[in-house]
């Protein structure tokens, strides 16, 4: 295994481990919600933080599995007419797009990001939602990282796409000779 196989190898490990440990989020989101559900019907007295609670441990929650969920390819994709065509169409299909569309919107994602992550810092800013009015640039810049860290592993899976398609088209011809001569018999 090369250098740079290594550090995508790495790199998506890395990314899985932060996924996994994200995960375990569902938890204290659990218990807010629960909690706060006790309060509200039962105590009749709710909280004030509740609801910013939830929708900062429920992002970072979804922002931080961003990454992993490209590495192992179940972000949700339109793949009615994609998977009707050949590997060597949907891998040039996959060359061409990639940076049109992924690279641009990902940099641009990255770079807004961190625009409202230093805003928040610099302004202090609190979330307006609740009488609580907890900071947000914790959220913020878990944001901004996960953004990151999906744009690094779009960097990692269209690399290892431009090296593996000569080895996928070669598959799939052969595929298709096998197929062929198969039929002739």
């Amino acid at each position: 295994m090369n250098f740079p196989a290594k550090i995508g190898n790495a790199l998506t490990f890395a990314n899985k481990k932060i996924a996994q440990g994200a995960s375990l989020l569902i938890f204290p989101l659990i218990a807010i919600i629960v909690v706060e559900v006790f309060l509200r019907y039962f105590m009749g007295s709710p909280s004030i933080y509740a609801f910013d609670l939830q929708w900062m441990v429920c992002g970072t929650l979804v922002f931080l599995g961003g990454a992993y969920a490209l590495a192992e390819n179940v972000h949700v994709r339109a793949d009615i007419l994609y998977n009707t065509l050949r590997k060597r169409w949907q891998l040039l299909i996959d060359v061409v797009l990639y940076p049109v569309f992924f690279f641009t919107t990902m940099i641009a994602l990255c770079y807004v990001t961190w625009g409202l992550f230093q805003s928040a810092v610099e302004f202090n800013e609190v979330s307006p939602m609740t009488s609580w009015r907890p900071i947000v640039w914790p959220v913020r810049l878990i944001l901004f990282i996960s953004m990151a860290m999906l744009l690094v592993q779009g960097v990692i899976k269209y690399i290892t796409l431009i090296v593996n398609a000569p080895k996928e088209i070669r598959a799939e011809a052969a595929a298709l000779a096998e197929k062929a001569t198969g039929e002739g018999k």
